[in-house]
C-alpha cells in the first residue's frame, strides 16, 4: 500500500491527533504501522491534503464547491436513503481485507463526519443501507461498485448475474451548521420535527452471512428466479383481484409478523415469524395447507427485496416449487416507483416498517 504525502504541510496537534485516529478506528492502521502525521513541514491548508493509494481528505469534503456539505434549502443538507445487497461469492481468506476495502472507499467517498450507514460482508455477498449526502450519492455508489467488482469479476460482466441493483429510497432533510465538520454528527445534525437521523455511525463489519436465515447450507442463492418490475408487480396484483380467488397465485409476505401488521398487499398471506431464521418451516406448512404444486403460481415480495432472494432460492432449490417470482426492489422500490411514474394510488395499504432510525417518534 503507497503511503507517500503529496505536498508537506503542517498540523496543529489536535488535528494530528484527529487524523491518526481516523486511520486507527477505520481499519487503516495495519496499513499503516510506519506511518505518522509529521507536525513540522511546510504549512497548508487542510483541504489541500491527500494521501494517494489510502483514502483521501480532499477540498470537496470541506469547502462550498459543488461537493459541499452546504444547505440545500435554507439552511438544510438533503440526504439520500438507500440500501444495496448482492449475492456473489467472497473467498474466506479475503474476507477482512474485502471489509477493509469496503471501509476504506466509502470514507473517501462521503465526507469524514457523514459517513453514517452499515455494510455487512459474508462470504455470501454483501448487504447495506446509507443515508449519504446528496451531492455525493454518485461518488458513494461508484465507490461500491468498483470494490465489489474488484472483489469478483463476475459481477459485472456475467449477464446472468448483473451488477448491483441499488434501492435508492427518499430525500431526507437536516439543518447542518456551515464549516462544522469537526463536531459529532450528534452534534451537527439536527432533528426537524422529532425525526431521528437514520443511522448513528459507520459500521462495516464481517459476519456469517449477510442475511441470518437459521444456518442454511447447500443453497446457491444465485439461483431464485426471476424478479417483476414493480410496473409488472402492479399490474399482476390489479389483474389478482379480477381474478377468481382459487385460480389467484399465491401471494407471500417474506417479513415479519410486526412487519406485516404494520401494512402489506391485499391478499398477502404472512410468514408469522418473529424472524427470519423461523421462515423454513412456516414456509413449508403456508404452501402445504394452500395446496401448492411444482408449477403453482408463487409471488414473494419483502422490504427491500433480499429476503425474497433467499425464499425463492429455499422454494425452487429445496421444495421443487419452479413457477416463483418477486418483487424488484421490495416494497420501497415499489413505492419509489409509484412516486416516479404513477398518480393513482398504491396496492400497498398501511405504513413500509424501516430498519433505522425514522421509524421512531423521538429522538435517541
Amino acid at each position: 500500500v503507497q503511503t507517500q504525502i503529496q505536498g508537506g504541510m503542517k498540523f496543529l496537534p489536535s488535528s494530528v491527533s484527529f487524523l491518526n485516529s481516523v486511520m486507527q478506528t477505520t481499519y487503516m492502521y495495519p496499513f499503516l504501522k510506519s506511518f505518522s502525521f509529521n507536525s513540522h513541514r511546510i504549512s497548508k491548508p487542510i483541504h489541500n491534503y491527500r494521501l494517494t493509494g489510502i483514502t483521501t481528505i480532499s477540498k470537496k469534503h470541506f469547502s462550498n464547491g459543488d461537493h459541499s456539505c452546504q444547505e440545500s434549502n435554507g439552511n438544510l443538507q438533503k440526504f439520500t436513503a438507500l440500501s444495496f445487497f448482492k449475492f456473489m461469492n467472497v473467498p474466506e481468506e479475503i474476507l477482512d481485507v474485502t471489509v477493509s476495502r469496503y471501509r476504506l472507499e466509502i470514507l473517501k467517498a462521503l465526507p469524514l463526519e457523514l459517513a453514517k450507514g452499515t455494510l455487512i460482508v459474508a462470504t455470501e455477498g454483501i448487504n447495506g443501507q446509507f443515508c449519504v449526502p446528496s451531492n455525493f450519492l454518485d461518488d458513494f455508489l461508484r465507490s461500491i461498485t468498483a470494490i465489489t467488482y474488484q472483489t469478483n469479476p463476475k459481477t459485472l460482466k456475467n449477464e446472468t448475474n448483473p451488477a448491483i441493483d441499488f434501492n435508492i429510497g427518499e430525500t431526507l432533510e437536516y439543518p447542518i451548521p456551515k464549516n462544522n465538520l469537526s463536531r459529532s454528527i450528534k452534534e451537527t445534525l439536527s432533528v426537524p420535527e422529532g425525526r431521528p437521523f437514520p443511522f448513528r455511525k459507520l459500521i462495516v463489519r464481517r459476519k456469517k452471512s449477510i442475511l441470518t436465515d437459521g444456518g442454511l447450507q447447500g443453497i446457491d442463492w444465485e439461483d431464485a428466479g426471476p424478479e417483476m418490475t414493480p410496473a409488472e408487480w402492479h399490474s399482476s396484483m390489479e389483474a389478482m383481484q379480477q381474478q377468481p380467488k382459487e385460480t389467484r397465485p399465491i401471494l407471500i409476505d417474506c417479513r415479519n409478523s410486526y412487519e406485516s401488521q404494520m401494512g402489506s398487499f391485499a391478499g398477502a398471506l404472512p410468514l408469522d415469524t418473529h424472524n427470519f431464521g423461523e421462515s423454513w418451516p412456516r414456509l413449508e406448512q403456508l404452501l402445504s395447507e394452500q395446496g401448492a404444486g411444482p408449477q403453482t403460481p408463487i409471488m414473494t415480495f419483502c422490504t427491500g427485496g433480499i429476503r425474497c432472494v433467499k425464499v425463492n432460492a429455499y422454494l425452487r432449490q429445496r421444495l421443487g416449487l419452479q413457477n416463483v417470482s418477486r418483487l424488484q426492489k421490495g416494497i420501497i422500490g415499489y413505492e419509489q416507483w409509484l412516486a416516479e411514474h404513477r398518480e393513482d394510488g398504491s396496492l400497498f395499504e398501511g405504513d413500509n416498517f424501516l430498519f433505522d432510525r425514522r421509524r421512531l417518534e423521538e429522538p435517541l
